[in-house]
């Protein structure tokens, strides 16, 4: 519970005595044979104390009454953005800068817990990415304590599309030449795909870049207060040696009191090797990595971001697929639908696509949990077939209502990235829809046309366009 509820509640508990004590007073005296100021006056003479608390209650009344209305809702954040689907965060810079510099301002005012129910669990966005940028925003000032919150580092890695593991137990004592730290200046390690960068707590952009399978973290000496270490690799940019001497401080903070501990040091200087080591194996933003990348995203005010998926369908229109209509024309309302193309295919009939894009080896079933592996690490992933169910469905029930149900409808789990590996293994339940790569989307197609299936005229797709253009697309489509 927050200091200042604990306060409220207090002052609500000494004003209500306040009042109780009034009405315990008014019963004692005949108020039908006195007046208002004859009663007042002998309640100073006989109860002066009971008067004087009955007064200061009826303050402290009237103070939390005013405090509570000019105290800001806790739910105005959501109430503000609610409407705010991933796409507009991903095409829109400004509204998603904007939308995340909210989220921090709200997280430090209001604190963790308040955090977590009235914006972590009231946003649910279909790209996971941007939920697991709210939930890195708590992880990260949490993190910092008792520092200043890092807001140009926050801001610029969720805007990078990058999101990584922090370690900030370390201190800043000499090696970076174009940097103006001073000595013993608190320090934020990144992991970021391919390197590691280091910041600081004001700086607007990464001090240092350095590659992961060059880092380096030897000890060098040690002191009365901080434990030296060097941390050397290859920079990122220039491709140049790059050492940083670091320092691991021997005082820690025990209930608001200073006291020196080189265990301390050395726990930090450990937990630091063994998050190098973990940041070297692998590769990934961040766990369910289902966002689209950044050089996806359009900043174009009219432009509509394209995916790897959007793109191939593009370049089979007239030759293999007859049209398509991408996720940010489609008027699905729900946020759960995860469906990002509808195409009409030629001989197999309308294709309910959904697009993921997470990568390396995944091993899939019917059962409700799918597993991705990267590297040593072992991911479990939610079965999108399931969610492809969810998406035919309520697409039916959008073709039924303008009576366009004459093909069948097919539900197909597609991948865009090229270096994912799909093995199909044995599971409890018979697999919901048929999962492929993208790059096997044409001979799939291919493979599945059959001579004198299903077949759309141009007035049938005239039929869809108009479907399109007269149902609107709810602002918070996804």
């Amino acid at each position: 519970m927050r200091v200042t509820t604990i306060i409220k509640l207090l002052l609500l508990c000494v004003a209500i005595a306040g009042m109780v004590n009034i009405g315990l007073l008014i019963t004692q005296l005949d108020l039908t044979q006195t007046t208002i100021q004859e009663y007042l006056s002998t309640l100073s003479q006989s109860h002066p104390y009971d008067l004087y608390f009955a007064g200061v209650s009826s303050g402290l009344l009237i103070i939390l009454t005013f405090w509570q209305l000019l105290t800001p809702s806790p739910n105005k954040l959501y109430k503000h953005y609610k409407t705010l689907d991933s796409e507009a965060l991903d095409s829109n810079r400004n509204l998603s800068a904007e939308f995340y510099k909210a989220a921090i301002d709200y997280r430090i005012n209001f604190g963790s817990r308040c955090y977590k129910k009235c914006v972590i669990r009231k946003f649910d966005f279909f790209y996971d990415y941007h939920n697991h940028a709210l939930k890195w925003i708590d992880e990260v000032i949490t993190l910092s304590n008792p520092y200043s919150v890092p807001y140009y580092f926050i801001q610029s890695v969720i805007a990078s599309g990058h999101i990584g593991r922090v370690f900030n137990r370390v201190h800043y004592a000499s090696g970076l030449i174009a940097s103006n730290l001073k000595m013993n200046t608190p320090i934020i390690f990144h992991d970021c795909t391919e390197h590691i960068e280091l910041w600081s707590y004001q700086s607007h952009h990464a001090l240092c870049k350095i590659k992961k399978d060059s880092t380096r973290l030897q000890t060098a000496h040690r002191h009365p207060n901080y434990i030296t270490a060097f941390l050397t690799g290859t920079e990122a940019e220039h491709q140049s040696k790059q050492q940083v001497e670091l320092r691991f401080l021997t005082t820690v903070n025990e209930k608001g009191k200073q006291r020196r501990s080189e265990k301390f040091a050395k726990h930090n200087l450990h937990e630091m090797l063994k998050w190098l080591k973990k940041a070297s194996n692998t590769t990934s933003r961040y766990q369910a990595n289902n966002g689209i990348e950044v050089s996806e995203i359009v900043t174009g005010g009219s432009s509509i971001y394209t995916t790897p998926l959007t793109r191939t369908l593009e370049q089979l229109v007239y030759s293999k697929i007859d049209a398509f209509y991408p996720r940010a024309k489609l008027p699905i309302a729900d946020q759960k639908i995860a469906l990002d193309a509808v195409v009409l295919c030629k001989g197999i009939g309308i294709l309910a696509i959904v697009e993921k894009h997470e990568q390396g080896t995944i091993t899939y079933s019917g059962d409700s949990t799918w597993v991705q592996y990267l590297g040593d690490t072992s991911i479990e992933l939610k079965n999108p077939c399931q969610q492809a169910r969810l998406a035919r469905a309520s697409l039916g029930n959008l073709l039924a209502t303008y009576n366009l149900t004459r093909w069948p409808v097919l539900s197909l789990v597609v991948y865009g990235k090229d270096n994912v590996e799909l093995i199909l293994t044995m599971g409890g339940q018979r697999l919901q829809c048929e999962v492929l790569k993208l790059s096997g989307l044409e001979r799939w197609i291919k493979s599945k046309q059959k001579k004198g299936g299903a077949d759309f005229s141009q007035s049938d797709i005239a039929t869809f366009n108009a479907m399109i253009e007269q149902h609107p697309v709810y602002s918070n489509a996804v």
